[in-house]
Parts: structure tokens; C-alpha cells; sequence
């Protein structure tokens, strides 16, 4: 019978939906990986096509008809596309790489639908991300382009090579980082560094923020303690 065809993967891809295993044995389930980024027209796979198999005979020399190999299955996601007669898998923009059980695309963000928690894990990439929900305690983004928080960032970690927006705010032992500007509605004992500027629409309750250019609140707003 002919050879199945297969998948090699020309990049490593090594987020797992679980967590990661530690030198310990044990699990640590707030990491699923880094995603891997990808280069526009960077090779991601080689699609190994499968054999049609070669016919033979039994012992009395009656023909045996062989069975071909099956396709590899796959699906090729956004941001890539097929080449070399379907055996290239190359990206067809800048962006993270996810695998996501047969799916395979190069996403230009990072969106999560919900809460950054255990059945997503810290994200660490070179793009965008946004988040609509909550940054959960324990968990961090660690992104090359900017980060979108809808919710709260929750005793988390934020940092961005771009600007930081945390639409609700930052609670207790939160930390933002950010190298360009950081808009938020509060923050409650966290920190935010900036190199850019920071808006707090509301307040800054016992929080450190440190700035490399203006630390702004509206009329409104109020600084209660902590140290700017």
C-alpha cells in the first residue's frame, strides 16, 4: 500500500493547550507556550504528498491491487496559503502562529473572546493583542505590538512594546509596562511604567506610576496616596 502523507513542520510551534511541563515533573497550568512569529512568505510546513502504493500478487500469482497512501489533514487558516503544487505552507503576512487541531494560521492579532485565564494561558508574542474580558491573577501578556484590555487587569502582568489601554483598570499587585503610551481607568496599589504617557481617566489609589514624559487625570479624577 502506498505511504499516508504527513506534515513537517519547517517552524517550532510549541503552545500547548494544557500547560507546560516543568524541570520539576509538575504542570505549570498558567503557561501554554510562546506563540511562534512568522515572517511574510516564511515557509511554515512541507506538505509530504502520499504514494498511490505499487500493485503485487499472492502466491498463485493473482493480481493484488494496492491501496493508496491518504492525505494529510490540515486546513490551510488566514494569513497562509498553499505553493509548490500544494506541498509549501508560507505565510502570507506578519504575525503570530497558532495551531489549533488541524487548523494552521498566522494571525496579524491576538484576540481572546473572554477572560485571559487557564483555558487560554499567558500570551506571549511579537504582535497585537486584545483582550476582551479580565486579565486574570497570575497570568501576563507579553506583546511586541500594542495590548487591548476590556476589562480589568487583576494582580496580572502587562507589557508592551507598543501602548497599553485597560478599558476598566488595574487592581492590587497589577503591573503594566509599556513602551509607549498607557490609558486606564484606575489604578488601585499597582504600577505603571511608561515610557510615553499615562492618562488615568478616574484615579490612582496607592499606585506607582512612573512616566518618560506626562502623567495626566482629567478634573475629575484624584491621586490618593503612592508616588508619581
Amino acid at each position: 500500500d502506498g505511504e499516508d502523507g504527513r506534515i513537517d513542520m519547517a517552524v517550532e510551534y510549541v503552545r500547548n493547550p494544557v500547560g507546560l511541563l516543568r524541570e520539576s515533573g509538575s504542570v505549570d497550568f498558567h503557561e501554554h507556550g510562546s506563540f511562534t512569529p512568522i515572517a511574510v512568505g516564511q515557509l511554515i510546513a512541507k506538505i509530504v504528498l502520499p504514494t498511490a502504493g505499487v500493485p503485487g500478487s499472492d502466491v498463485l500469482g493473482a493480481p493484488l491491487k494496492s491501496n493508496p497512501g491518504r492525505r494529510a489533514r490540515f486546513s490551510a487558516g488566514a494569513g497562509t496559503k498553499l505553493e509548490a503544487g500544494g506541498t509549501e505552507l508560507r505565510s502570507t503576512r506578519h504575525g503570530d502562529l497558532r495551531c489549533t487541531g488541524e487548523l494552521i494560521e498566522v494571525l496579524d492579532v491576538i484576540r481572546v473572546p473572554g477572560n485571559l485565564d487557564y483555558a487560554v494561558g499567558s500570551i506571549k508574542c511579537e504582535g497585537p493583542v486584545r483582550v476582551e474580558g479580565d486579565v486574570l491573577p497570575g497570568f501576563h501578556i507579553h506583546a511586541g505590538g500594542d495590548v487591548w484590555v476590556g476589562g480589568v487587569v487583576d494582580a496580572g502582568e502587562v507589557t508592551s512594546g507598543g501602548a497599553v489601554t485597560v478599558a476598566q483598570g488595574v487592581l492590587k499587585g497589577g503591573c503594566i509596562c509599556a513602551n509607549g503610551k498607557i490609558m486606564v481607568g484606575y489604578a488601585r496599589e499597582a504600577y505603571l511604567e511608561s515610557n510615553s504617557n499615562v492618562f488615568i481617566s478616574k484615579e490612582a489609589l496607592n499606585s506607582t506610576v512612573v512616566c518618560g514624559d506626562s502623567i495626566a487625570l482629567p478634573e475629575s479624577g484624584r491621586v490618593v496616596g503612592g508616588r508619581l
